[in-house]
């Protein structure tokens, strides 16, 4: 399972895990605090369904 922090607003982030193309939001403000919520963050993670994102491609250059 893959993990990321991303900026909802500009003063708000969420955790999110990676789904292939897609992003799951979780109920975290950010990664940190999801490993920090208990010993099962990972179940709880690879659990979660809800709204899905779309991954946004990255820019290099």
């Amino acid at each position: 399972m893959r993990l990321t922090t991303i900026r909802i607003t500009p003063d708000r982030t969420t955790a999110a895990r990676i789904d292939g193309k897609h992003l799951t939001p979780l109920p975290h403000p950010d990664v940190g605090a999801l490993i920090a919520s208990g010993t099962d963050w990972a179940r709880r993670a690879a659990a979660h369904t809800g709204e899905r994102l779309p991954l946004a491609p990255t820019r290099r250059g």
